[in-house]
């Protein structure tokens, strides 16, 4: 979200907000997708299992298709998948996994 224009971020996170209901999870993973969604943490709170986590990372990849255009989208998940794979090969996460 950090590297989209305001306008566009804000389009986006609605978009993910209206597909929520399709991830099917219970209410406190989908409060926390929520308040990450409207900008009230900047972390995503809780655990979830990595099924739910590749389709939330499928919706916001969606999302960004409609909004900019799928050259961008893909754009900005390499550039995602660049600036996070370090952290993730640090603490022993296959990033690869949530695609």
């Amino acid at each position: 979200f950090a590297k989209l224009q305001k306008a566009d971020e804000k389009q986006v996170r609605l978009s993910i907000q209206a597909h929520l209901p399709e991830l099917h999870t219970d209410r406190m993973r989908m409060m926390y997708l929520r308040e990450w969604l409207a900008g009230s943490t900047q972390t995503l709170e809780g655990q979830f299992d990595l099924e739910l986590l590749q389709k939330l990372v499928n919706c916001c990849y969606m999302a960004i298709c409609q909004q900019l255009g799928p050259v961008k989208a893909d754009q900005y998940l390499g550039q995602a998948i660049k600036e996070t794979e370090p952290l993730a090969m640090e603490v022993g996460f296959k990033l690869h996994d949530l695609l």
